[in-house]
């Protein structure tokens, strides 16, 4: 069976011991030469000031009223719409991206990290629509 997720594209397969004529393969090496992460077991603690920038910067990604591909709020959109200053955002997500690259989570460099570190965080259920409700205004949808 073949399962696309946030980091890329999977194969699943059962095995059952006694019934199963194929040999197993044993522990291969990834063949793109990095581990790709599809555990949750990355986790890095937030913080409630971690989790309001991030539901502000990921709202996109949270809501059903956002319409097309979702993309991060900008760090200015960010602070405009909690009331702190640009750089301090900027600051904090890369600080949050940080944690999760020591971690040993890929794909947090990059034109792309924000997007990826987004997609790790709902996919994981570290953030969801409940965070919404730390937001100026918000209320979780549901």
């Amino acid at each position: 069976m073949t399962v696309y997720g946030a980091q890329g594209q999977y194969t699943l397969r059962l095995r059952l011991p006694d019934l199963d004529d194929v040999p197993d393969p044993g522990q291969l090496p990834p063949k793109t030469g990095e581990h790709a992460v599809t555990s949750s077991r990355y986790r890095v603690r937030l913080t409630d000031d971690d989790r309001l920038v991030l539901a502000a910067r990921f709202e996109p990604y949270l809501t059903w009223r956002h319409t097309g591909d979702p993309a991060p709020r900008s760090a200015r959109e960010t602070a405009e719409r909690i009331g702190w200053q640009a750089h301090t955002v900027a600051k904090r997500c890369e600080n949050i991206r940080n944690r999760y690259a020591r971690l040993g989570v890929p794909g947090l460099r990059g034109p792309r990290a924000l997007a990826e570190l987004a997609l790790l965080l709902v996919s994981t259920g570290e953030l969801s629509p409940a965070d919404l409700r730390r937001l100026p205004g918000g209320t979780a949808p549901g």
